[in-house]
């Protein structure tokens, strides 16, 4: 348990926000004509990597700092990377780790390729304070033997992302008790709003304990997770133990006094071998509040309530009909970062503002 001694620690933790930063830093490497004074660009791998590295970097992105604050200007194609260092990796508890704001812009990273222990993802553990928004991530290919999301984890503010096709999966490692979500792989003293999954496998195959998500593995203390939906699969390849331990089509385990609100899980499938199987969530022990499971969803037998963690039924006629989730959930539509949703006649399912 103390492996993943920093996903229950309830420690106080400095809370660092960069509203500004670095006068000259979107100049510090960046050629982009649309250079904004608090945001460094990003248009390539090459530069993706060199993100929070700081004085790691070769001249001029040695001002590329954890705390720092980014932003997308291009897609990005990472095949060329065969695997990616995740930003900001987990070293310890008490190790900087980022805390500015990274704004994918819209813009879509993908073929990212990420084989690491720890924490692993695009990101690997962002501290309190940080924002990680508008950013999608399609085809990924995310393994480790502790923790992992394909976007990353930790304490910030995480939304308006969204991970299309690939696998995020954990291996294990003997007495490990990992954490692994679709987008997140854990989340505590934060919120992850407007995010989604789709056409994505997770799998979980840790030796004692699995804690599974569709969208986040583990959400935790003072957390939110909201406005969240995920169609895909979840697995788990061995039973856990821990008592805490669970799988769900968006949480796998939500714990303290986190909560989970109007989420819908339309994944194919959830299994397990053991223990805390939920549509919505596999272990809860807080909020939970209007949320739906799809209803012929095989892995379980599901007991229908939004209040529950198998969150009421949906059908999937019903799902693929845009007036079902307006008129259901709350969401908010329009196109904009703070109305972040609209249809997609293709896929019969909600997508965010910036996607074609």
């Amino acid at each position: 348990m103390k492996k993943l001694k920093h996903l229950f620690s309830l420690g106080i933790f400095s809370v660092v926000l960069v509203f500004g930063l670095l006068t000259t830093g979107c100049d510090n490497g960046s050629t982009s004509s649309d250079a904004t004074p608090d945001h460094i660009l990003v248009s390539t791998a090459t530069e993706l990597g060199y993100v929070g590295r700081g004085t790691a970097n070769p001249d001029p992105y040695k001002g590329w700092t954890l705390d720092a604050n980014y932003k997308l200007t291009a897609n990005i194609d990472m095949s060329g990377v065969s695997n990616f260092t995740p930003i900001s990796p987990w070293v310890s508890d008490d190790h900087p780790h980022f805390t500015g704001v990274f704004d994918g812009n819209g813009k879509t990273i993908s073929n990212l390729t990420v084989n690491s222990a720890g924490d692993a993802g695009l990101f690997g553990y962002v501290g309190p304070g940080c924002t990680i928004k508008n950013i999608k991530l399609t085809n990924v290919d995310i393994t480790t033997t502790w923790n992992a999301g394909a976007v990353g984890g930790g304490r910030g503010t995480f939304f308006n992302c969204v991970v299309i096709g690939g696998t995020v999966k954990s291996i294990g490692f003997e007495g490990g008790y990992g954490s692994v979500g679709g987008v997140f792989g854990w989340n505590d003293e934060g919120t992850v709003e407007n995010c989604y999954s789709s056409n994505l496998i997770v799998i979980n195959g840790d030796t004692d304990s699995s804690v599974t998500g569709g969208v986040v593995g583990s959400s935790g203390t003072n957390s939110t997770i909201k406005n969240c939906y995920a169609s895909g699969t979840v697995q788990v390849s061995k039973s856990y133990t821990v008592k805490n331990g669970g799988v769900g089509g968006i949480v796998g385990t939500n714990w303290s006094s986190g909560s989970v609100l109007n989420c819908v899980a339309l994944n194919e499938s959830i299994t397990g071998t053991a223990g805390n199987i939920g549509r919505i969530v596999g272990w809860n022990s807080v909020t939970l509040s209007n949320n739906y499971g799809r209803s012929d969803m095989t892995g379980g037998s599901w007991t229908s309530n939004a209040n529950s963690i198998d969150g009421a039924d949906v059908t999937t006629t019903n799902a693929e009909t845009e007036n079902w989730w307006k008129f259901n959930l709350g969401w908010v539509w329009g196109s904009s970062e703070s109305a972040p949703w609209k249809w997609d006649s293709s896929t019969k399912l909600p997508k965010l503002w910036f996607e074609n």
